[in-house]
């Protein structure tokens, strides 16, 4: 595994504690194959693909199949909340969740997992 700064998407940072309920309200949790809950620590970052206006893109594999000789990776999107909610985008995001969720065609990519933090929206598609 590549040695990847994590402090721009440090789940525990108690410096931008807001209130999002909205954005919260609106998002599901996941689960994996095995009925466990997917969250920010299921991953082990790999590589960092990418920074954007709202967030970063890392290449990450599920923390459980890490010992496996060919463990799926993916590209985990994380988006930060207070970002969207100030530039007014959570409906731009909710739209792209739906869309992944009911698309698949082997052109574009899938979307695996989806779930949320008190600051970052996460969104895994294949890699």
């Amino acid at each position: 595994m590549v040695d990847v700064d994590t402090k721009s998407i440090n789940t525990d940072d108690e410096e931008e504690k807001e209130d999002n309920t909205k954005a919260s309200e609106t998002l599901v949790k996941d689960l994996d194959a095995d009925g466990e809950e997917i969250k920010f620590s299921s991953f082990d970052l790999v590589d960092r693909l990418g920074k954007g206006n709202f967030g970063e893109v890392f290449k990450v594999v599920l923390h459980k199949e890490k010992h496996l000789t060919d463990p799926r990776t993916f590209a985990l999107k994380a988006m930060k909340k207070s970002q969207i909610v100030r530039n007014n985008q959570m409906k731009y995001v909710i739209s792209e969740l739906n869309i992944m969720k009911q698309l698949h065609n082997p052109f574009i990519v899938s979307l695996n997992y989806a779930f949320q933090t008190p600051k970052y929206l996460y969104i895994a598609m294949e890699y």
